[in-house]
């Protein structure tokens, strides 16, 4: 299944023009509060500086910043730059705490691009917001950047599909006729040998392969209108697959009776096909939403439970009969048959589900027929979770009731459980919500008062053997 998932991540440039870097101004240039300093950078026919021909659109400005008399913080320097066309502040980046330190950047563009053959004249003014204190500015460096002659494109990369294809999608840049690409581990510099995909794209949507599950890697993009080029935009992004049942159609098999195991499946990376059905008491979308299946019994009685542990602490899910359903076309939805949130009482603390399908409450399903699961977050969230589904019969153990008069009282159970049989009760155990065997006694008595007094509040399940017929009851305690 293609994933509907797009990444989200750092997008940077990288300049593929020329750039001018004025000669570095060593300093120290003491500044004081109300007393700025401007220092000319070039002159007005271009001579000071003798920048090359060209229109420059941005700059940056990096200085290292000291206060060695007065006591001034990093925030309260400020930098203008100054040209024909007018006057730009700057937006600083880098801060040291009283009495430190540090390199300041500032960054900005220019009120229009700046042409050194018509607007030699560029100065920066330098400048202390607080009273009474100084700073020393040193090792001034002043980069200017050329207008790029191909514009850029937008990135989006996702469709994440097994075993090692994602889709790259881009905004189209105006002019551009083509578009080149390449994929490197993530760290790894535009046009370092060896990258793990590359090409030529005529159009905005195309694909790239060799990636691996659970690794990072940058996309690199540059537009090329018909010979000039553009610069190279960067995306980081994790390439992580979706969990084999993303969708109904490889719903994982639940077996009956098997206590579920903590945080064993996830909905992380998850998404959902827009054909496929949303549970009616959904709330906020249901791209992470994860399928199972399972195969009523013949009690046609079950319990559902997500009440067991992991990383998620909301769930919601729905049951589905996908009788007549054709997978791979889902023209024809499965059939809801309920929809459950916040039934969970003990492990999610109210907000996982435990969700009783019997014929008390019109749910009870077909024997023999294969029903489905649909396991999603509340509002779309993220994690791991557990899940089982157990007969209603064989929790009540009615077959262990009948043949060998098997009680078991009171339930819920505070601190004592008392079981009994005609004959004599050779073992029971007590297992948790996450399939743990919290305790195991061996009565060899008809009659055991089974000790609950120290465990935690929650459902557990006792399993009992006598005259070698065995049964599970479940047991809440107080």
């Amino acid at each position: 299944k293609i994933t509907l998932l797009f990444v989200i991540a750092t997008l940077s440039s990288l300049s593929a023009f020329s750039q001018f870097v004025f000669p570095v101004i060593p300093g120290p240039t003491n500044v004081l509060s109300g007393s700025d300093v401007t220092l000319n950078l070039n002159s007005i026919d271009n001579t000071l500086a003798s920048v090359p021909a060209g229109l420059y659109t941005t700059f940056s400005i990096s200085v290292y910043w000291d206060n060695p008399t007065g006591d001034p913080y990093s925030n309260e320097a400020g930098l203008d730059v100054i040209t024909t066309a007018g006057t730009v502040t700057a937006a600083i980046a880098g801060d040291g705490a009283n009495g430190s330190a540090t390199t300041l950047t500032f960054t900005g563009a220019f009120t229009s691009d700046y042409n050194p053959t018509v607007d030699g004249f560029f100065d920066i003014v330098l400048s202390q917001s607080y009273g009474g204190s100084a700073a020393d500015w040193s090792n001034i460096t002043i980069t200017i950047f050329e207008t790029a002659s191909c514009p850029d494109p937008t990135l989006s990369i996702g469709n994440f599909t097994a075993p090692n294809l994602a889709d790259v999608t881009l905004g189209a840049a105006a002019g551009a006729t083509a578009y080149n690409w390449e994929i490197q581990p993530q760290g790894t510099p535009q046009g370092t040998a060896g990258a793990i995909d590359s090409g030529v794209s005529a159009v905005i949507n195309f694909s790239v392969v060799n990636l691996i599950d659970g690794i990072n890697y940058t996309l690199y993009v540059q537009s090329d209108c018909s010979g000039a080029l553009g610069n190279y935009l960067s995306l980081n992004f994790s390439y992580a697959l979706p969990p084999a049942n993303n969708d109904l159609c490889n719903a994982v098999a639940l077996t009956m009776d098997v206590t579920g195991v903590s945080g064993a499946y996830t909905n992380v990376q998850a998404s959902e096909e827009a054909s496929e059905p949303d549970g009616t008491c959904f709330s906020g979308g249901t791209q992470g939403s994860v399928w199972f299946s399972f195969v009523a019994p013949a009690s046609g009685e079950v319990q559902v439970s997500t009440d067991i542990g992991g990383s998620m602490s909301d769930s919601e899910i729905a049951i589905y009969d996908a009788t007549g359903v054709t997978c791979g076309d889902l023209s024809t939805l499965p059939a809801e048959l309920t929809c459950d949130q916040d039934s969970g009482t003990i492990v999610g603390a109210g907000y996982m589900n435990v969700l009783d399908l019997t014929a008390a409450n019109s749910t009870a399903l077909t024997p023999g027929t294969t029903y489905y699961i649909q396991v999603s977050g509340y509002f779309d969230a993220r994690g791991s979770f557990g899940i089982q589904v157990f007969d209603q019969v064989t929790l009540s153990i009615d077959d262990l009731k009948l043949s060998e008069g098997f009680t078991a009282y009171p339930n819920p159970v505070e601190n004592e459980l008392t079981v009994s049989a005609k004959s004599e009760i050779k073992s029971l155990s007590i297992v948790n919500m996450l399939g743990q065997t919290v305790r195991t006694v061996t009565p060899n008595s008809s009659v055991y008062k089974l000790d609950f007094s120290d465990l935690n509040s929650g459902i557990y399940f006792v399993k009992a053997s006598v005259n070698n017929n065995e049964g599970t009851i479940r047991i809440v305690k107080k």
